[in-house]
């Protein structure tokens, strides 16, 4: 018997050794339904000598409310378990879905590109830094954007200022 082939509420994503199910609805059914495909999981591991990584197995319930989650999983009850977001191909997804997490990490990615500009400066010419930057700087803006681009322009400030700093470098008006 494989895994995919267990009637779960919510969809079961599997990839290598790692499982999410993902569930979408009312949040009272939704903790009724995780904790009843926790139970099967757990019978499931149980019967073929399968162990989970306690350590590695968290949840993280979504929503575009301001209010938090009341939510409570009742296989592991230590309340470390629940996470405020997400992290999945390198993106950051938060509880609110405010992409917070995930701005912060880009700025400090790009922030230590923009390091690394103003050491080189006085050593490349203009047009070289110019493509340094691009190089560096176009797969960060570009992966995934269209998940997290659309959100608020303030969260978004922080970006628009690093850029501005790369450039003053790059033109050494800086």
């Amino acid at each position: 018997m494989q895994i995919k082939s267990i009637k779960f509420h919510g969809h079961l994503v599997a990839y290598a050794d790692d499982l999410t199910l993902v569930y979408s609805g009312r949040e009272d059914t939704i903790e009724t339904q995780m904790n009843e495909d926790l139970d099967k999981l757990l019978l499931f591991t149980y019967v073929y000598g399968l162990v989970i990584n306690e350590k590695k197995t968290h949840f993280t319930v979504f929503n575009f409310m301001k209010k938090v989650s009341a939510a409570y999983c009742e296989v592991w009850e230590e309340p470390d378990r629940r996470r405020s977001g997400y992290q999945v191909t390198g993106i950051d997804f938060s509880g609110n879905m405010k992409f917070d997490v995930h701005l912060k990490n880009t700025c400090a990615s790009l922030s230590r590109k923009v390091a690394m500009l103003s050491r080189l400066r006085h050593h490349l010419p203009t047009a070289v830094l110019n493509k340094l930057y691009r190089v560096s700087r176009e797969p960060i803006f570009r992966y995934c954007s269209a998940i997290w681009s659309h959100t608020y322009d303030k969260p978004l400030e922080p970006l628009i200022k690093i850029q501005k700093k790369a450039a003053r470098f790059i033109l050494f008006e800086h």
